[in-house]
């Protein structure tokens, strides 16, 4: 609200354009009236929007650009509480590196999280150096070029230096660590930050995908893994990763409780990587291919219908020996080279192709944006069919009811994907 002038009986009235207190004030004169309001537009202009400031706090803030400009400091007001502040908190609470990173760490660890012990240990052994080297500093005086000095002169505990991934690493682990800090009131503002250029990052090419062919190979030696095992987990972790785009950390956390009889699973908060809901169809290939194991998935659940009762014999995917058991696979589909996060990065990739359905690729795949699918996910299908990708099988009974099933719907979309 600006100030304004208007007659009020025998005077006339300013408002000082304050909400809180409301102030207006009395002249005799119109000329008096006008001169004060055009002074209190001017300190509006000089002093913001905010309102115009009391007397005692225009008189604080003269005083401390008085101070400044006496030593030479060109640093603005806001410069120098946050520095007060940093190394004056008022409850006189002080707090080191290392004790942080303790607290810190022993939060990452809370069961409710669902963090990987290879995630949690990844944090720690990463930012052990840099806590290490700065143990005796309070976080007051870590600074920006702390950070950037310390990047720099990382050293692993073989005494090799970091590769570009690393150091991408410890700087966003450095970044959560200084934002468990600003969250509880330790610091005012994250020096990582603060630090420019911090997520500067070359440009990437385009993730690389597998081909149909390459995916009936990789679900052929999935299923004889389980004809050689009598273990199904494998199998279904590849079949839900080609034809739901699950991440393999959520899939290592479903249980049959997760399951819907329609060939859906419930990605709950739980299990989820960013703490979201989410339901995921499976086309029809994953119904044909699943058919089996899903039936032995029910009949555990209807055993066990308390999922706080959940433990390992209850889970899709058996996290025990996991990798050693997924490594197996790969080498003997032998495929190369293996892309990073192949089996999401391709579904996402001819799902798109075959629906071009943006908002329903998102919800499968758990984003709140199109950025990062759009930027990280997506390769263009130009050589092949995409549709080639959803009719991969392992028999030819299971080709045969695939067929059948194009025969009574001609559409393929509709006869594959809905």
């Amino acid at each position: 609200m600006k100030p304004w002038v208007r007659k009020a009986g025998r005077r006339w009235l300013v408002d000082t354009g304050r909400s809180k207190p409301r102030v207006r004030l009395r002249f005799r004169t119109w000329e008096e009236a006008t001169l004060k309001e055009r002074e209190l537009r001017d300190e509006r202009k000089l002093y913001g929007s905010s309102g115009v400031f009391s007397r005692e706090l225009r008189g604080d803030i003269d005083k401390a650009l008085g101070l400044l400009e006496r030593i030479g400091a060109p640093a603005p007001v806001s410069e120098c509480v946050e520095f007060w502040i940093r190394h004056n908190r008022p409850n006189g609470q002080r707090i080191g590196l290392r004790q942080l990173f303790n607290e810190f760490h022993e939060d990452r660890c809370q069961p409710v999280l669902c963090l990987s012990p290879i995630y949690l240990h990844s944090i720690r052994t990463t930012l052990e150096p840099f806590v290490a080297a700065h143990e005796a500093e309070e976080l007051s005086e870590v600074t920006p070029e702390t950070i950037t000095e310390a990047v720099k002169n990382y050293i692993k505990k073989d005494g090799t230096p970091p590769a570009p991934v690393t150091q991408a690493n410890l700087y966003r682990y450095l970044h959560m660590l200084f934002e468990f800090a600003v969250s509880r009131g330790n610091i005012p503002s994250n020096p990582v930050s603060q630090v420019e250029n911090i997520w500067a990052k070359s440009r990437r090419s385009r993730p690389l995908i597998l081909t149909p062919a390459q995916a009936g190979k990789l679900l052929e030696k999935a299923h004889d893994d389980w004809n050689r095992r009598q273990s199904p987990d494998i199998f279904a972790y590849v079949v839900m990763g080609l034809y739901g785009g699950i991440r393999r950390e959520e899939m290592l956390r479903l249980t049959v409780h997760n399951l819907h009889s329609d060939f859906r699973i419930e990605v709950t908060e739980t299990e989820s990587k960013v703490r979201g809901f989410r339901t995921v169809p499976l086309p029809r290939v994953a119904q044909i291919l699943l058919r089996e194991v899903w039936e032995q998935w029910e009949e555990l659940a209807d055993l066990t219908p308390d999922p706080a009762g959940a433990d390992l014999q209850l889970a899709l995917v058996n996290p025990v020996n996991f990798r050693k058991r997924w490594e197996a696979v790969r080498k003997a589909a032998d495929i190369k080279p293996w892309p990073k996060n192949c089996l999401r990065h391709s579904f996402a990739s001819y799902y798109f192709a075959c629906t071009q359905d943006k908002a329903e690729l998102l919800n499968r795949l758990g984003h709140n944006t199109d950025a990062v699918t759009f930027e990280h996910y997506l390769r263009p299908i130009k050589r092949v069919d995409p549709f080639e990708w959803f009719t991969q099988t392992v028999d030819k009974e299971q080709d045969v009811e695939l067929e059948a099933c194009l025969r009574e719907e001609p559409d393929k979309k509709k006869a594959l994907l809905l």
